[in-house]
């Protein structure tokens, strides 16, 4: 069992950083971004087709948050290995040869392409030339899937009992624009989208909280719409218990070329931004929570002023 009280890094999997000076009940995590190949990762398609469904440089832009005092974990491998914010059953009967421990009974997997392991990059190219042995797919949940999610868990629980509450920001990217496969197709989006399962993953006035540092920045904020959080928030927020997710979904536009998969001009001043706003919980809400059993109540997370 890895002790989140320690940085780590396990080759191709994942790296995880806590804060090198005085701590916040704070920790980001970035589970798409990973460029890593692992060796038996043979898709159909081209590595530019199977990489447009990552969060290019999301891992980036959340460096250096741990300077104000943020814990940081990052995912090493490619989404479209395996997909950390989906559920061990969304896997199609058409990915793999044989049986899944994790359908439920009666169920063989969801048939829209985009689960665990996907079936389709697009809404109709094939991933893979032939189904993966369900063994295979399994080593994918022991050796990547899992190990992740053991230590988020982890951290968060022991950002929880250190400060009485532990926050949680899951770091995404989304295209400018809905994609053919999302019910806002063709649609021009925020600049930020927060999620937080409708009140499910987070106390509310966390999410605002977020909102309101972001807009004082200049940002267009959505909440909830179009996304609402999907396994990440499902399987860690718990808010009944003090541990608040909430889903960052950042536009692409803001920092890189979407056409040619770069970063332009508008990535430093958007880390600096980021970072900026891990400086605001630090002076504000992340101040009212020294080491304790029991933390202060939710109610003094106010926007900033």
């Amino acid at each position: 069992m890895i002790d989140p009280g320690y940085d780590h890094h396990r080759a191709g999997v994942l790296d995880y950083r806590v804060a090198p000076g005085p701590a916040l009940p704070l920790l980001l995590d970035a589970p798409h971004s990973g460029t890593e190949v692992p060796a038996d990762f043979v898709p159909a398609v081209s590595k530019q087709a199977w990489q447009a469904i990552s969060d290019p440089f999301v891992d980036a832009l959340i460096e250096g948050t741990g300077v104000q005092g943020a814990t940081v974990l990052k995912a090493l491998f490619p989404r479209s290995y395996i997909d950390l914010n989906r559920g061990l059953h969304d896997l199609s009967a058409e990915v793999i040869v044989g049986d899944w421990p994790f359908w439920p009974p009666g169920n063989r997997g969801q048939q829209r392409g985009a689960g665990l392991i996907r079936r389709f990059v697009d809404w109709q190219t094939p991933m893979y030339r032939q189904p993966l042995p369900s063994a295979s797919a399994l080593r994918r949940v022991t050796h990547f899937y899992q190990p992740y999610h053991d230590l988020l868990a982890a951290a968060l629980e022991r950002l929880r009992q250190t400060f009485g509450a532990a926050y949680h920001v899951n770091c995404h990217s989304m295209k400018s624009v809905g994609g053919r496969m999302n019910k806002d197709a063709g649609v021009k989006r925020a600049d930020f989208v927060l999620s937080d399962r409708d009140g499910g993953s987070s106390d509310p006035q966390f999410t605002a909280w977020i909102a309101a540092a972001l807009r004082q920045r200049g940002y267009h904020v959505a909440v909830n719409d179009p996304f609402k959080g999907a396994e990440i928030l499902r399987r860690h927020g718990a808010p009944d218990n003090n541990i608040h997710s909430v889903q960052l979904e950042i536009n692409r536009r803001l920092y890189m070329d979407e056409a040619r998969g770069e970063k332009h001009s508008g990535f430093e001043s958007l880390k600096l931004d980021l970072r900026a706003v891990v400086a605001d919980f630090a002076a504000g809400p992340g101040r009212l929570m020294p080491p304790a059993r029991h933390g202060p109540a939710i109610q003094q997370l106010n926007p900033p002023a």
